[in-house]
């Protein structure tokens, strides 16, 4: 019995001392396992701030453009304008020129029939 009771008692302390050295190897994993993770959180967090000075930036760049974009519609509209303008003009000259030679071309007529 005595012997049964040794073999039983080695058994439990093999049983304890594996279990122990189970134990600090799950310790060490949940260990590598929390670092593994507070270092991911730790990128998210670092990516996510740069992804939110990327939209800064790019809201800052947009806001620029839109402001350019509006010049430039100001600058165009300034030239449509002068455009339409100097097309007025050359009609409204090309309109007297025309009454400049119909004018000549009738004195020339009035002119020769004097003549004849």
């Amino acid at each position: 019995m005595r012997i049964l009771v040794t073999a039983v008692s080695v058994g439990a302390c093999a049983a304890a001392v594996l279990l122990r050295q189970r134990e600090t190897v799950a310790q060490v994993d949940l260990e590598t396992e929390k670092s593994a993770r507070a270092r991911d959180e730790a990128r998210h967090e670092e990516r996510i701030a740069e992804l939110e000075y990327q939209a800064e930036v790019a809201e800052e760049q947009v806001k620029r453009l839109e402001r350019r974009v509006l010049a430039q519609r100001s600058q165009l509209a300034h030239a449509e304008a002068t455009h339409a303008q100097l097309l007025r003009d050359r009609a409204r000259m090309a309109a007297e020129q025309a009454l400049r030679d119909a004018e000549a071309a009738r004195a020339r007529e009035a002119a020769q029939r004097g003549v004849r």
